[in-house]
This record gives structure tokens, C-alpha cells and sequence, in this order.
């Protein structure tokens, strides 16, 4: 009697348990979480100066791979958003008026280059964890991102990127000054959120998802293919990421 008591009891817990669908099963939180930079570049094929910053954005990533997140993000030209309007909302709120142009973290200070804003950024440490899951499924993306705070958070949203690495300029020699046959590099193509991103609220500890299923990548090259999830603040006072995270088709990302 006293055996079947103790299963019955087990049973009990596991089923109680297993009810909080906000919380993956097998996962544990960190005691710490890696911070990831994310460094928006802003240009155009019919910028020639952009040609010379493409080189100086891709020196930038390649001091620090593990850490820095890039994404081109394109103005009047055939690789441009319009929907939802990323690109003309931010030019707006940071005044910007010349290009190329990076913003890191959706933070600037006119006196720091790229470079130095980026490692300001990577030492700020966050109490904000995101994973990221792709995977390929009746030949459509499947995206699962999970989050956890520290602390809770009101006022943050999650934005999610669809970016695609080594794209041929638009057709034969549109990119000015890039001599023909021009290749772009790590170039928005997709946003799966709303304009000033999904909001959230961030319960302490706590694991949250969001998923997106049935992506349709279209024409684009599933090897060449990122997914980049990012936590920010709202629109009201600042537009600061708080960290930011990326996965490879069919790839798993850490914390």
C-alpha cells in the first residue's frame, strides 16, 4: 500500500510539473548569459561609399565572430523592406542622413568609432538570456526563441530577422563602385515581427517562447540563411538592445 502511495504521489508531481508550457522541458537557466552585440548597418547599392564600408562593417565582425551580430540593412534600392518599414523608422529616430551609417545595439555616441561603440556594448553585461532553434520542416523554417530575464521587465520587445549572407548585387553592376559582380553580405530579408517588434513581458527566471513556424525562404539559399532574435526596449524612451542571438538553418544556439 505504501509503494503504490509513493507512485501515485510521483505521478502526481511529474503531472503537475509538466503544465507550465512557458518552461521547455530539460532546460536549465544559466547563471549567466552570454552578450551578443548587434550592429546594423545601413546602406544602398546606389551608395559607392558603401562599398568601402561593407569592408570596414566585415573587419568589425571578424574581431570578435563569437560576440558581434551583423546585419545590412538597405535603403531605396532593390534589396530594401518595405514591410514592416524597419528601415525608414530608424533612419527617422537616429537622424540618420548619410551612409554608410552602423548603429550597435540601437545605441550611438557621435564621438566613438564602430569599433569602440561595439566594445562598450560587449562589456555591458545583461540580465537578459535568448536561445534560438531552426529547423527545416516540409521544406519551410521552423523558429523557436527562447528568453529568460534575471529580473522582471516591462516595456521590451522581441524582433526577429530573417538574414542571408553572399548575395549577388541586384543585377550586373548596381552596386555602385563595386566593379560588377558585386556580393553582399549578411543582408536583411525578412523581418517576422511587428515594426517596433512583438512586445513582451519578462517574469524573473521564468523561460518564455515565441515560435514561428512555416517560413517560407523562397529563392534565398538555406546555407547562406541566419536567424537573428533580438530583446529590446520600447519605443517611448529608447530603442537599446539588450542582447541579441543567432542560429544557422537547422541549428541550435547557447545562451
Amino acid at each position: 500500500m505504501k509503494l503504490k502511495s509513493n507512485i501515485f504521489f510521483l505521478l502526481l508531481v511529474l503531472a503537475f510539473a509538466s503544465c507550465d508550457k512557458n518552461i521547455p522541458q530539460g532546460q536549465l537557466i544559466p547563471d549567466s548569459f552570454t552578450k551578443r552585440v548587434l550592429i546594423e548597418e545601413f546602406g544602398g547599392e546606389w551608395c559607392s561609399f558603401c562599398v568601402g564600408g561593407a569592408v570596414r562593417f566585415e573587419e568589425l565582425l571578424n574581431k570578435n565572430p563569437e560576440h558581434y551580430i551583423g546585419v545590412s540593412l538597405h535603403y531605396d534600392d532593390p534589396f530594401e523592406i518595405k514591410y514592416p518599414n524597419i528601415v525608414g523608422m530608424l533612419l527617422s529616430k537616429f537622424e540618420i542622413i548619410s551612409f554608410p551609417y552602423t548603429i550597435v545595439d540601437r545605441t550611438i555616441d557621435e564621438e566613438k568609432s564602430w569599433e569602440v561603440q561595439s566594445e562598450f556594448r560587449l562589456s555591458k553585461s545583461m540580465d537578459i538570456g535568448i536561445k534560438v532553434k531552426t529547423e527545416i520542416v516540409n521544406n519551410n523554417l521552423d523558429i523557436t526563441i527562447d528568453f529568460v530575464s534575471k529580473r522582471d521587465m516591462t516595456d521590451i520587445y522581441l524582433s526577429v530577422y530573417i538574414v542571408e549572407n553572399n548575395v549577388p548585387e541586384s543585377s550586373p553592376g548596381a552596386q555602385s563602385g563595386g566593379g560588377g559582380q558585386y556580393i553582399h553580405r549578411h543582408v536583411l530579408r525578412k523581418i517576422l515581427t511587428k515594426r517596433p517588434g512583438d512586445p513582451l513581458v519578462l517574469i524573473k527566471n521564468k523561460i518564455q517562447t515565441s515560435e514561428f513556424a512555416g517560413i517560407r525562404l523562397g529563392q534565398y539559399d538555406n546555407s547562406n540563411v541566419e536567424v537573428v532574435a533580438f530583446i529590446h526596449r520600447g519605443t517611448s524612451n529608447s530603442f537599446e538592445v539588450l542582447n541579441a542571438n543567432r542560429a544557422k538553418v537547422n541549428d541550435v544556439s547557447g545562451w
